[in-house]
């Protein structure tokens, strides 16, 4: 059994992550600590092989998350209540699926502005409200994931690679996208 040092809890309270959402991983591999750290609703495995850097903090995947703190907001969103939508470009011929955690007008009004994918025309087709909405949209994005259309766009100067867009029609994204929420959820659907 390994204990959480004095670095760790340090380096967990800067980032909003109490003790209780840690894992005691030891003499698991992740393949073990993986599926009982979600059904836990833990976020942090401890008492892991330290990466090259010497940290022993991972996330879920496996990840060392001292190297890569994106990865703690990344987990944080998967489990967030939040608007799943449908947008689609018809300059592109392409579908948008996406999450919010409050808005998604605003994300595509900003997508517009962003030229997202390298489109300005995108419009919302349906939005849902869902609970854990983050992880049922990478749930979505992975059961499309043949029809990935990654582009290549340029936002405040940067390149960009997108990862939320697909080239498939309307209806089999939103048969997809229903596919993965509660029948409760498939009733709140809005279509626009």
């Amino acid at each position: 059994m390994a204990r959480l040092t004095k670095a760790n809890l340090s380096y967990l309270k800067r980032h909003g992550i109490e003790p209780e959402e840690a894992f005691d991983a030891s003499g698991l591999k992740r393949a073990e600590y993986r599926p009982r750290m979600k059904a836990e609703g833990k976020f942090v495995a401890y008492g892991v092989t330290p990466c090259q850097n010497g940290h022993a903090l991972r996330n879920r995947y496996g990840n060392c998350i001292e190297c890569f703190p994106a990865s703690i907001a990344f987990a944080r969103r998967s489990e967030l209540p939040g608007y799943l939508y449908l947008a689609q470009s018809s300059d592109l011929g392409l579908i948008k699926i996406g999450f919010s955690s409050d808005d998604p007008d605003n994300r595509i009004y900003i997508a517009n502005l962003d030229g997202y994918g390298g489109a300005w025309d995108w419009r919302i087709c349906m939005t849902v409200w869902a609970e854990h909405a983050g992880a049922k949209e990478i749930a979505v994005h992975r059961s499309l994931f043949e029809f990935r259309n990654e582009r290549l766009w340029v936002r405040n100067g940067a390149a960009v690679v997108s990862k939320e867009l697909f080239d498939c029609d309307l209806a089999l994204a939103i048969e997809t996208l229903s596919a993965h929420l509660t029948a409760r959820e498939q009733k709140a659907i809005d279509y626009r």
